[in-house]
């Protein structure tokens, strides 16, 4: 599963209810999930605490946005997680994650 382990963050963008990035939390260190759609990081979180994560935390925000405040106050994860929407990830948003700088990227797309 990507080599994750214990000492790595992941940042999870489009992370919807972490169906994707949560079980990335079982390994690292630290997982942040970053969401537009509240009543997705609702149930994002509920998951988490089902499943006895304490190493992660949602915040609904746009992806750009997010990436920004993370940025100043996370530095940069080891591995990040793209499940964009249908017309992808946005140009912004993409040139953000190349300033970003990660180690390695999945990119999850239902339309490649």
């Amino acid at each position: 599963m990507a080599d994750v382990h214990s000492n790595m963050r992941v940042l999870d963008l489009f992370c919807g209810v972490g169906t994707f990035s949560l079980p990335f939390a079982k390994r690292s260190r630290e997982l942040v999930g970053i969401e537009i759609v509240e009543n997705s990081i609702l149930s994002a979180r509920r998951n988490a605490t089902e499943n006895g994560l304490d190493n992660t935390y949602f915040m609904t925000n746009d992806a750009r946005i997010g990436l920004k405040e993370l940025k100043e106050t996370w530095g940069s994860p080891y591995l990040l997680v793209l499940n964009p929407p249908r017309n992808g990830a946005g140009g912004k948003v993409m040139r953000s994650i190349g300033r970003f700088g990660t180690d390695k990227i999945i990119y999850i797309s239902c339309s490649p």
